[in-house]
């Protein structure tokens, strides 16, 4: 094992956000009485009077499989008044067999308008699903508000926006909407140059719908040959303001957390075997071991021939770690030969398996044919193993596959937040869609177990290709550097407080070993310059792991957050000690004022120093070290990219 401390080649901006340079500069605008931010080619927080009146329009070029190709931005004219803007740039995007080049400006008005323009040349010939902007409308302001929809023939429909995640469109052929984020504020989108729909993106567990062109139901896709010109135009306005306007302060007030009565069991916790090493070495297993996981999630297909070679790896991890095993069987053309041929190995590898989720390996979902008499014949071979129904892939193929086999012991989905875009700011923002996804699940079959497994940062797969992938063109693809880093483990508290206290009972997060997993494993990384991880190095979200599992027996405690982009707040409950988990996924210093009166109190925190000091195991885990720490007023200054583990008073 190469245990190398040349750590301090890797930078604390690394440890921090997985990349050596800071993220794209957000530059505050003002269009009259609305604020936006511009960040990256995109304007995104569209602020009025405190409210989110939209999340973002940005421009997108997807491929053949909806691949998005990442553009090379020029500027060309930047001008920030204190009531108006004026952006312009070209957007080179080459990447997939696609070279396109597009010309964007943003330009806002003193009256809050704000109008976004796109004019793209095809250089070569190719094929797409998708060119132009897409409009984002945040859940938390929109969800089951009236819309009005006109309609490009001139009719105007009156719709609202989904409460649970709508499987399909909710609104079609849109030249204009009109809708109300707050009482007497009406806000209007106007489109041009393409027929626009709206799908709700909560199927991805993005926080948003989603408007965008050209809809789905015409043909994909669409080959665009060279010279070929794309103009498109969106303009939004306030249409009725019959309230007093006030201009959003630039100076945020601390973040407030507010604690609830409302409590749900800690889920059961478990990780997804490695992609890259087979089995653990001694270290590795003594570091997991301390975890004390409820299950090793293995995928196998049954289309693969190395399916038997994986099962047997992974029984061989399980036992290492003395946890059963949950495997997802991706099923072929012939159900019944592989559920024999599964039955006939498990006679020969007397594995521990806790529970089985049965999919199909074209469609990714359950198949309510042959779902009944595989779970008798598992039920029966198997020691009445729990068996489930649901998806490989994401919630959207589950969702719109319904209904699901009845029989079902629990239902289950995957999740991952960068299914269509890759911002730090857009993985906090879809943390809160996890819940959604929960709670439209619920009303599937009241009571029946909802798992959430497995939540990785990054896709597995592509589901949705529409053709054969290819290694190395459409996946797999390089990990996210962002697995090492202080970021993601953050994150991955706000994807336990959010899945748990919606009511999720069984998650799986991540990989145990590798550049998906926990801690690196015996070897340095595949890919040195862009995810410089040493061997045997532990990540960030091993530690946090292994605090937030101290309280696996006991409760959640619903908690509220006016600020949950800048700091996830989750509450433990275990009878004894009780704690409040607080986590910046911000590089600033953010002010937090605590939920109870304390002058002092005992902090645990996981920060960038005892990263860097314990990012090698010396024999032993340290645990976080014990700070008195003294709020001022109630107020804490909490750190960038920390988490803080308080202790409850009595």
């Amino acid at each position: 094992m190469q245990f190398g401390h040349s750590n301090l080649n890797i930078s604390d901006n690394f440890l921090l956000l997985g990349r050596n340079t800071p993220p794209p500069e957000q530059i505050h605008l003002q269009a009259g009485p609305v604020s936006v931010v511009y960040e990256d080619g995109a304007l995104r927080s569209f602020f009025l009077n405190g409210t989110e009146v939209l999340r973002m329009i940005y421009h997108a070029v997807r491929d053949p499989d909806w691949n998005t190709v990442i553009p090379d931005l020029k500027p060309e004219q930047f001008e920030k008044l204190a009531d108006r803007f004026a952006i312009l740039y070209t957007a080179t995007y080459k990447g997939y067999g696609i070279e396109f080049e597009a010309g964007i400006s943003f330009r806002g008005e003193k009256d809050g308008s704000i109008t976004c323009s796109m004019k793209g040349l095809a250089l070569n010939t190719f094929q797409k699903n998708r060119i132009g902007f897409c409009i984002l409308h945040p859940v938390h302001t929109c969800m089951g508000k009236e819309v009005l929809i006109g309609h490009t023939d001139g009719t105007i429909e009156k719709s609202v926006f989904p409460v649970l995640v709508s499987p399909h469109q909710p609104f079609f052929d849109i030249a204009f909407m009109e809708y109300k984020p707050e009482k007497d504020l009406m806000a209007r989108i106007d489109f041009e140059g393409d027929v626009f729909e709206t799908e709700d993106q909560r199927n991805w567990t993005d926080a948003s719908y989603k408007t965008y062109s050209t809809p789905l139901a015409l043909p994909f896709p669409v080959t665009m040959n060279r010279g070929t010109v794309i103009e498109q135009n969106v303009r939004f306005s306030l249409a009725k303001i019959s309230q007093k306007i006030f201009f959003q302060s630039s100076a945020k007030q601390p973040v407030h957390i507010n604690l609830t009565k409302q409590t749900t069991p800690f889920p059961a916790i478990g990780l997804l075997q490695s992609s890259r090493y087979p089995t653990l070495s001694e270290s590795e297993c003594s570091l997991l071991k301390k975890l004390k996981i409820d299950h090793l999630r293995v995928d196998l297909s049954f289309v693969e021939k190395s399916w038997k070679e994986k099962f047997s790896e992974a029984n061989l991890t399980a036992k290492q770690l003395n946890v059963p095993l949950f495997l997802s069987l991706a099923f072929s053309d012939h159900p019944e030969n592989d559920a024999a041929s599964f039955i006939e190995i498990c006679g020969a590898l007397s594995p521990k398996i806790d529970s089985v989720l049965i999919v199909d390996e074209g469609t990714k979902v359950s198949n309510s044919e042959w779902f009944a008499p595989a779970r008798k014949l598992f039920k029966e071979k198997l020691n009445n193993v729990s068996v489930g129904a649901g998806t490989n892939a994401y919630f959207a193929e589950f969702n719109r596959n319904k209904p699901f086999p009845g029989e079902a012991d629990f239902i289950a989905w995957s999740v991952n937040p960068q299914v269509h875009a890759f911002d730090y700011l857009t993985l906090v923002e879809n943390l809160q869609a996890q819940a959604d996804t929960v709670i439209s699940a619920r009303t599937f079959q009241p009571g029946i177990p909802l798992w959430v497994t497995p939540v990785t940062l990054k896709p597995r797969f592509n589901p949705v290709a529409t053709r054969t992938e290819k290694p190395g063109i459409n996946y797999p693809s390089p990990p996210d550097p962002r697995q090492m880093s202080l970021f993601t483990a953050g994150w991955l508290v706000g994807s336990l407080k959010y899945l748990a206290e919606a009511g999720a009972s069984k998650i799986t997060f991540f990989e145990t070993t590798g550049e998906k997993g926990l801690i690196q494993g015996p070897e340095n990384s595949l890919w040195p310059a862009d995810f410089p991880s040493l061997g045997g190095m532990i990540f960030p979200v091993f530690f946090v792991l292994n605090e937030l599992l101290r309280y696996s027996q006991g409760r959640v405690m619903k908690t509220m957050v006016s600020q949950p982009d800048s700091v996830s707040a989750l509450t433990l409950l275990d009878g004894f000690k009780n704690v409040l988990v607080l986590a910046s996924h911000t590089p600033k210093v953010i002010n937090v004022l605590l939920p109870f009166p304390v002058t002092e109190c005992s902090v645990r925190i996981l920060d960038l120093p005892f990263c860097r000091n314990n990012m090698f195991s010396r024999g032993t885990l340290p645990d976080l070290p014990v700070q008195v720490c003294r709020p001022d007023k109630g107020v804490l200054e909490l750190q960038p990219f920390t988490v803080v583990f308080f202790e409850i008073p009595s």
